[in-house]
């Protein structure tokens, strides 16, 4: 009697799921985990990500994601200061590794800095390079609360929105081209403060994945005659601002004789 031997090979497999961590159970330690100066970081009252720390000094935190095309990724985080070029934010959206000196390919969102912008730099072996600077928005309030949205829908094109007051109310801010095809590995979050800051950064809602469409379109809610040549609308959400403006996304109804 013949006897079959069956042999199993069991691989790696690298875990492509989504992130999306609203920090809800209570912690960054699993689902996903959070690793780096993780004893610099509590999740608050409000549950939200919040620096804790002391000092003049850095801090970051990463968690594990690979995913990159056709992916999308948005997050809240408020700022608690006016910033400059020792105190400000970064989220590394795309990276090779978890430990930042030490980065070859990444591009990260720094909110904040000497020029209190909103700017995309690319980051590498050499150092940082800065690619876009969405001009529509100033870091220089006592209380920055932000939410930010960046889309790769295709292998060099970028799109960044933003809604500065932290909701979900998105305008277009920028967009840019990136010719490199990027691997990533990482997504993470670096603080840099002075001791009088050290406790004011907070971070949610991350999510990272298939890029969620938006299939409803605005409704005008009301309109409002301003002049005889000059209309006011009101819509159900922002509308894009060429569709808006485009005369022939919109009709006249006639009722009665004029």
């Amino acid at each position: 009697m013949k006897q079959l031997s069956l042999i199993f090979c069991f691989l790696p497999v690298l875990c492509f799921a989504q992130i999306d961590d609203r920090f809800s159970d209570g912690n960054f330690s699993e689902n996903p985990s959070w690793v780096g100066n993780a004893d610099r970081f509590i999740i608050n009252q409000q549950l939200q990500l919040q620096l804790k720390s002391s000092g003049t000094d850095t801090s970051c935190l990463f968690t594990r994601n690979y995913l990159i095309t056709e992916a999308e990724w948005t997050w809240w985080m408020k700022l608690s200061f006016n910033t400059s070029a020792n105190n400000f934010a970064r989220i590394y959206f795309v990276a090779d590794t978890n430990e930042v000196e030490k980065i070859s390919s990444a591009l990260f969102l720094q909110t904040g800095g000497g020029d209190d912008s909103l700017s995309v730099y690319e980051q590498n072996t050499i150092g940082c390079t800065k690619i876009l600077t969405l001009s529509a928005y100033l870091t220089n309030h006592s209380t920055n609360c932000l939410r930010i949205k960046i889309l790769h829908p295709t292998l060099n094109d970028w799109e960044l929105f933003i809604d500065s007051t932290g909701g979900c109310d998105f305008y277009h801010a920028g967009t840019f081209t990136d010719s490199i095809n990027r691997l990533t590995h990482w997504l993470g979050l670096f603080c840099k403060y002075t001791s009088s800051n050290s406790s004011k950064f907070y971070f949610d809602d991350f999510y990272v994945g298939p890029i969620r469409r938006d299939t409803i379109p605005p409704k005008v809610l009301s309109a409002e005659l301003l002049t005889d040549r000059t209309l006011e609308l009101s819509y159900s959400e922002i509308p894009e601002k060429s569709s808006a403006e485009n005369p022939l996304n919109y009709i006249i109804s006639s009722h009665g004789e004029n």
